[in-house]
């Protein structure tokens, strides 16, 4: 709790320091998926008529059930890349950062959960209803096999981990709304 907490005071805090300078060029976006770092938020500074760049910081979420109870674990996530807009309603995002997830644990009978962030290439198509403010949303293809092969296999090998589960999906959804 402690660690969503300091990391949801510092995105709120970095956004804040952003807007009175350059309120024209900036648009905050909060949701959830590839382009918000996981659950947070993002900034969109626009550097074109149709460009925008964006860097996004949240938590990327881990779960497991233990004992029929679901239990939670964070890990931070974050986002770089571009907006380009093509129509008046459809944007193609290309960027890197964290695209999933793998859930260790430090012994197979250990309650405590770890959450390991695998980072890598994202493109996708996107809807939005205003580059202003409004609904976005996004369809990711995340080029990862390779990345969360390495991180597996670091993992268990070099740190000892045991393996819980892997959020390792090509295709990603991600959903928020512009302010």
């Amino acid at each position: 709790m402690k660690k969503f907490l300091t990391i949801l005071l510092l995105v709120s805090a970095t956004t804040v320091a952003f807007l009175p300078a350059q309120a024209e060029n900036l648009k905050v976006e909060a949701g959830m998926g590839l382009q918000f770092g996981g659950i947070g938020a993002n900034a969109n500074f626009d550097v074109g008529n149709r460009v925008e760049l964006f860097a996004g910081l949240g938590l990327a979420p881990g779960q497991e059930e233990v004992y029929g109870d679901e239990e939670y674990a964070f890990d931070l996530g974050y986002s770089l890349g571009a907006k380009y807009y093509v129509t008046n309603h459809i944007r193609l995002t290309g960027g890197y950062g964290t695209v999933g997830t793998i859930n260790t644990k430090d012994s197979e009978w250990s309650d405590d959960i770890d959450v390991e962030t695998v980072k890598g290439k994202f493109i996708g198509l996107g809807y939005y209803t205003s580059r202003h403010k409004g609904f976005v949303a996004d369809v990711f293809i995340v080029e990862n096999k390779d990345n969360f092969y390495d991180k597996i296999q670091d993992l268990e090998q070099n740190d000892g981990k045991w393996l819980e589960t892997v959020n390792d999906q090509q295709v990603k959804l991600s959903v928020g709304y512009r302010f």
